[in-house]
């Protein structure tokens, strides 16, 4: 074999490794799961009293809210194992006062769950404190749906360690009891720079571990 060929062949394979190389890190790469506030609404036709004098939101017990939260899984071939999912329903970060948890559940590669439930304040109305984005809308009012959990990836049968997650949104509510975003609303960070540290480095080292599978995979 003539040396132009031996050389063809050696850029066609290490051609074929390169291409290797990145489907495997495109499909084993970790994607942060996402998480989507995708309906909310009152059990009531109308949204809880308010108080215009002290501008004052009051969560009632008469009402019970109702919330749908979408979680995608964007990894290719990752699945993941989600904790007990607990959230929270406050009109400010600082108040928290209505609960509510979904059950751990495994989540498949490029799948999507939807997840239904719903928060109710029990006992007496509660006096929570304000948060009114529309001040000439008397019946516009403004909720924070919180979301704290955790998650491990699936590789190859393997589970990563866990990977902490608190989250939170606001929502809009109008004077029919629903939310006024037509789209899903995202729930994006809200925890503290330690904890965004920690899991920056978790997800380099699960970053680190997709890339020791290549490897293992070019060589064998």
């Amino acid at each position: 074999m003539s040396q132009p060929q031996q050389q063809c062949k050696c850029c066609s394979s290490l051609l074929s490794l390169g291409v290797t190389a990145v489907f495997l890190w495109l499909a084993y790469r970790p994607i942060v799961p996402r998480y989507y506030l995708v309906s909310f609404s009152l059990a009531s036709s109308s949204p809880p009293a308010r108080d215009n004098t002290t501008t004052t939101t009051l969560i009632s017990s008469s009402y019970s809210y109702y919330y749908q939260l979408q979680i995608e899984n964007k990894c290719w071939e990752m699945g993941v194992y989600h904790d007990d999912i607990s959230l929270s329903l406050s009109p400010s970060p600082s108040d928290g006062n209505l609960t509510s948890s979904i059950p751990s559940f495994y989540q498949g590669h490029k799948k999507t769950a939807d997840k239904s439930g719903s928060f109710f304040a029990g006992g007496a109305a509660a006096n929570v404190g304000v948060n009114v984005t529309n001040a000439s809308s008397a019946s516009a009012l403004q909720f924070r749906v919180g979301l704290e959990s955790g998650y491990r990836y699936k590789v190859w049968g393997w589970k990563t360690s866990h990977r902490g997650v608190s989250l939170g949104c606001r929502v809009e509510v109008d004077g029919s009891g629903k939310k006024t975003a037509e789209n899903g609303i995202r729930l994006t960070s809200s925890a503290a720079a330690t904890t965004t540290t920690t899991k920056k480095k978790s997800m380099m080292t699960t970053s680190l571990l997709s890339l020791g599978v290549v490897v293992v995979f070019i060589l064998y």
